[in-house]
């Protein structure tokens, strides 16, 4: 048995779920458990954390998956109040989470050129064969 809740305060959109508790490895299956019935309906998910006593990695990595599932369905995840210790462990995150978001930023800018380089653009002048700029 895992000392973790979820506890749901609120009806319908403006559902607020207040987690208590350690989030960490053992609260995985109440969360996926959660996952499954509620968030696939919610246009934006608000959790309440200002009852997490503990988080560990498995938490921080619940947080950011459910993030990018809800940004994937053009929804959001709202934290509207955080507990001291969760707001340490994400302060720890932020630099990663920064290096992260370059990373990607990167890549899509990479993938971008590497996209206008294959595509001829209309607007280039075609030179003679044999001619030196």
């Amino acid at each position: 048995m895992t000392d973790f809740q979820i506890i749901s305060q609120g009806r319908g959109n403006s559902c607020l779920f207040k987690l208590v508790g350690r989030l960490s490895l053992s609260a995985r299956s109440h969360l996926h458990d959660f996952v499954e019935k509620v968030w696939n309906d919610l246009p934006c998910l608000r959790l309440d954390l200002s009852a997490v006593n503990e988080v560990d990695l498995s938490g921080l990595s619940w947080l950011i998956l459910a993030d990018n599932h809800m940004r994937q369905r053009g929804a959001r995840m709202e934290i509207v109040a955080t507990s001291p210790p969760l707001r340490r462990a994400l302060a720890l995150l932020r630099p990663a989470t920064r290096i992260l978001n370059k990373r990607s930023a990167a890549k899509v800018k990479s993938q971008q050129r590497l996209r206008q380089a294959v595509k001829p653009s209309p607007s280039r002048r075609k030179e003679p064969p044999g001619r030196i700029l």
